[in-house]
């Protein structure tokens, strides 16, 4: 463990950038999630600074190159928000105490995924049971997530660590999130609908014309592997 915090100032991931260093009206969620809250009343636009790298936009996918200030809609429904293409956005169920009786469904989201060579992305997921000292004794657990791209396929990796705790699931769920290229499959597993997903099947589905790639595979302690297929691009 780290020992950072969740939500951090710009200027912790970033302190060699300039324009981050007084920058106290946006804040970073974790390493890859930036957010950028409106403070005034009647306002719905708001400048907002993107670091280096390329960000997509939370709410509809638009890109935008870091290193730059941007003019961001923020209309009062919509906070702007932020996150760093190329990265993994773990997203588990709301908990409004340490034990609820809740199913520890897991979403793995991957914005910017890339079928082709060079593009590659991590992340590494800790469990316990929140309450507890059990930790000390071993009962975790670590799973790893990869994501590697090559010449029209986007391989995905997953492996426990650690494996002594049990979390209450069946299932692990993928989602590409606006990724730069179209899946035409998923080797192994059968496009399904959302409904279908929602009730437990194994498969992969679409979210709407635009909408996220989501994969559900078995939760195995020997974890697994699979390869998302993109179209063949029209010459």
């Amino acid at each position: 463990m780290s020992g950072l915090p969740v939500i951090r100032p710009l200027v912790l991931e970033y302190p060699r950038d300039p324009h981050v260093t007084n920058l106290c009206d946006q804040f970073l969620l974790g390493e890859n999630v930036l957010i950028a809250p409106v403070y005034r009343p009647d306002t719905d636009h708001r400048s907002v600074y993107l670091p280096e790298g390329s960000w997509l936009d939370y709410w509809d996918g638009e890109i935008h190159e870091g290193g730059r200030h941007i003019l961001a809609a923020a209309p009062l429904h919509i906070m702007p928000m932020y996150v760093k293409a190329g990265c993994f956005v773990a997203e588990g169920p709301l908990r409004q105490y340490a034990l609820e009786d809740t199913e520890e469904t897991i979403i793995f989201h991957l914005y910017g995924a890339e079928a082709a060579a060079g593009f590659s992305s991590s992340f590494k997921l800790y469990e316990d049971d929140g309450h507890s000292f059990s930790y000390r004794k071993g009962q975790y657990t670590e799973l790893t997530v990869q994501a590697e791209g090559g010449e029209g396929v986007l391989a995905l990796k997953w492996a426990y660590a650690a494996h002594d705790y049990k979390p209450r699931r069946e299932t692990l769920r993928f989602a590409l999130c606006y990724p730069f290229f179209t899946v035409a499959a998923v080797e192994g597993l059968a496009e399904i609908s959302l409904e279908e997903l929602n009730e437990g099947a194994l498969g992969w589905a679409r979210n709407g014309k635009n909408g996220a790639i989501i994969v559900q595979v078995a939760d195995a302690a020997e974890g697994g592997e699979l390869r998302i297929l993109a179209e063949a691009e029209q010459g």
